[in-house]
Formats: C-alpha cells, sequence, structure tokens
C-alpha cells in the first residue's frame, strides 16, 4: 500500500462515514482541479495552471498524499517558465498516480 495513505491513517478518524465522506470530497474537488488544469494547459493559461496546482498542492499535501503534491510543486514551478510541453508531461505523471491513489483510497472507505 502507498505510503501517502499513513497520513490520513493517522489523522485518527474512527468513524467509517466521516473517512469515506473525506475521500469522496478529496476525490471530487480533485478531479475537477485536474481537469480543470487539462484545460488550462490546452490554452496556455501558464497563470492558472499554477495557481490551479498550487491549490491541488495544498490540498494533497496537508492529507499527506506527497506523491501527488510533489507533481503538483514541479507543474507550478514548470508553469511560471511557460514550459507547456513539460506541463503536458508532468499532467499525464499527475493523472497516473491519482489514479492510483484513489484506487487506493477507495479501501479505507
Amino acid at each position: 500500500m502507498n505510503t501517502d495513505l499513513e497520513t490520513i491513517k493517522a489523522i485518527g478518524i474512527e468513524d467509517k462515514e466521516t473517512m469515506s465522506h473525506l475521500i469522496c470530497i478529496y476525490i471530487e474537488q480533485t478531479e475537477e482541479l485536474i481537469q480543470t488544469l487539462e484545460s488550462q494547459t490546452n490554452n496556455h493559461s501558464h497563470n492558472e495552471i499554477r495557481n490551479t496546482a498550487h491549490a491541488l498542492k495544498g490540498a494533497c499535501l496537508n492529507l499527506g498524499f506527497n506523491s501527488i503534491g510533489n507533481v503538483c510543486k514541479e507543474i507550478e514551478t514548470i508553469s511560471s517558465e511557460g514550459n507547456t510541453g513539460q506541463v503536458i508531461e508532468l499532467t499525464k505523471k499527475l493523472k497516473t498516480a491519482y489514479t492510483t491513489l484513489k484506487s487506493e483510497l477507495k479501501t479505507l472507505k
């Protein structure tokens, strides 16, 4: 299991319903932010890409999802440089990492 899950487990939410709700909110918001990021990348909206990556990074790191948070940090940095090609590649990496994490999160619900 992904070590990123250790932080969310350590939060100490023993009520399965509350944990499930937290996970559902994270999944919903993350999927929206990834879609927004893809749209912004297609439009070469580098300031917006940076802002979206920053928001997603914060949500991920607050829950201990460091692997995704670190990719978001890379996107944030690269978008500041205006490198759309690298942002596209990092977004693919982000989606792959998120898909794996989402599967693991569903085991906690």
